[in-house]
This record gives C-alpha cells, sequence and structure tokens, in this order.
C-alpha cells in the first residue's frame, strides 16, 4: 500500500525518525516533539492496530506463499512416487 500510495519517502522518514530515537547516545536528544513526530507517522502508515482499523486496511495470509510452501512439501514426495524397482537380470 505505501509504494501504491506513494508514501516511500513518508516510510524513509518514519525508519530516520525511529532509528534516532532507538540509539542510546540520542537518549538526552530526544524531546515529546520527535516522539509525537514519530507516534503520527505510524498512525500514517497504519503500523498499528487502531491505524490499520482507521485506514479500513486488512492484513491477509499470502495466498501465493501458501501454495509455494505446498509445492515444496509435496515435491519430495512426487519424486519418490516416480521411483520404481528395476529387477536385476544379471
Amino acid at each position: 500500500m505505501w509504494e501504491r500510495s506513494g508514501d516511500e519517502i513518508v516510510v524513509a522518514r518514519y525508519l530516520i525518525i525511529r532509528n534516532l530515537i532507538q540509539q542510546p547516545e540520542n537518549a538526552d536528544q530526544i524531546n515529546a516533539t520527535a516522539l509525537s513526530e514519530l507516534r503520527q507517522l505510524e498512525d500514517r502508515l497504519g503500523l498499528s492496530p487502531m491505524a490499520r482499523h482507521r485506514l479500513r486496511w486488512e492484513i491477509v495470509e499470502d495466498e501465493v506463499d501458501a501454495q509455494r510452501q505446498a509445492k515444496r512439501s509435496a515435491a519430495p514426495a512426487a519424486r519418490r512416487a516416480r521411483l520404481r524397482v528395476v529387477a536385476d537380470e544379471a
């Protein structure tokens, strides 16, 4: 959704602020303004359950990935099923 909405810059800004806040050497520079900006970006990007609800976003299971996983788990069994015993004629 972020790519569709053209929000890559907003995501980058969120990550920059979050990383600055999380660094221990910046602990004395963290203020209410930075924390407020971080919270507002989290809301805009749908990073909390309440924000996703407001944006009417729903996270669903990745059906394509589920199909890939099923194929991977079935592949060894399919290979074994093609094997057959050949009698030694010597």
